[in-house]
Order: C-alpha cells, then structure tokens, then sequence
C-alpha cells in the first residue's frame, strides 16, 4: 500500500518533505529558538477502552 492511498487528504507537492526542508529559510526565524518549546507537549492520555 502506498503512501497516497492511505491519507486522507491529497498533497499536491510531490516531494513535500525535500520542500519543506528546502525552504528553511522561510520558517526557521518563526519557530521557537528553544528547541524543548518547538515540541507537541501532551499533558495526560486517558483511554476509556481498550481496543
């Protein structure tokens, strides 16, 4: 199975990791400098059944 055919959604830059990458510039001077506040930080997980 392939990549595209399990997103929900299409993505129309074929190489949207090397993009993304590539225009650091860009996006770099807007992202934290301290790299522990650049993360996804999850307080708690509750899990109501076990599937």
């Amino acid at each position: 199975m392939s990549y595209r055919s399990i997103v929900p959604y299409p993505c129309p830059a074929t190489a949207a990791t090397s993009d993304f990458a590539y225009a650091q510039s860009q996006w770099a001077s807007t992202w934290p400098e301290n790299p522990e506040d650049r993360a996804l930080v999850v307080d708690s997980v509750k899990m109501w059944q076990l599937c």
